[in-house]
């Protein structure tokens, strides 16, 4: 079969230009233009948010999908690396944060409900 036409089986993200952040946080559009979402939401499960329905999309994938973690992963980032699955977290350059919690609020796409798949309950 001609690689062109193989069917993809993987999807790997990583980061691309700045060397300090994955993702460093969610897209703001959504405050700023709270209607942005309005058609992705339309197909979303019922009862699910915008990042949560992003986070399930991502989970839902018929191809397996790694992240290369290297630089720090917040908020909406860190959900969307606990939506994958797999990570691989490059040693000393690695990290993950739910700045939601300094401003007590409750993070809504779905890491903190992921990072029990993920790790052990001692360690989530």
């Amino acid at each position: 079969m001609p690689f062109a036409t193989m069917p993809m089986r993987v999807c790997w993200f990583s980061r691309v230009r700045d060397p300090e952040f994955f993702i460093a946080h969610v897209d703001m559009t959504l405050i700023d233009e709270p209607q942005a979402f309005d058609e992705f939401i339309l197909e979303a499960p019922e009862g699910l948010n915008p990042f949560q329905a992003f986070g399930e999309l991502l989970r839902e994938q018929p191809q397996v999908t790694i992240v290369k973690l290297a630089g720090f992963a917040r908020g909406g980032g860190a959900e969307f690396v606990a939506a994958a699955d797999m990570v691989f977290a490059a040693d000393g350059q690695a990290g993950l944060a739910q700045c939601e919690a300094l401003m007590g609020i409750t993070p809504g796409g779905g890491a903190t409900q992921y990072l029990a798949d993920r790790m052990t309950r001692s360690r989530s």
